[in-house]
């Protein structure tokens, strides 16, 4: 179990195994935010750097690192993946927006990422994923 407390203060306690992805702050949060999807409907916010959160989970080996859209890293627990594929059309960028080369899936949830997608399937593979 990991205690994970959200910005408004609320101590929530999750099974390691329910937490699927972890990501830092988007563009014009303000201040420190971190999401973590899995434990619920949608994501718990909070203000824990990820890599400190993810650090304190029994199964961080089997999380692997990827670069979102804007750059930054995105903690995705291999095993929990449920596809991977490349993007399609309106996923993929328009000159000047973020780089878009392959999508996760882990149930509904998706993630874009900037790995082409067989760097992406070689990577979950090393944190054990079933692809």
């Amino acid at each position: 179990m990991v205690a994970i407390t959200t910005l408004s203060g609320q101590e929530v306690e999750a099974a390691d195994a329910d937490v699927s992805v972890v990501t830092g702050r988007y563009p014009g949060d303000v201040g420190a935010h971190t999401y973590v999807y899995g434990p619920g409907v949608g994501a718990l916010i909070t203000g824990e750097a990820p890599q400190l959160l993810v650090s304190r989970l029994q199964t961080k080996a089997d999380f692997a690192v990827l670069l979102r859209p804007n750059g930054s890293p995105a903690w995705i627990h291999a095993p929990s993946v449920t596809v991977v594929r490349a993007p399609v059309w309106t996923e993929a960028p328009y000159p000047g927006q973020a780089v878009v080369n392959a999508v996760v899936f882990i149930g509904q949830f998706h993630q874009a990422v900037q790995e082409d997608l067989p760097l992406v399937i070689q990577i979950l593979k090393s944190h054990n994923a079933d692809l």
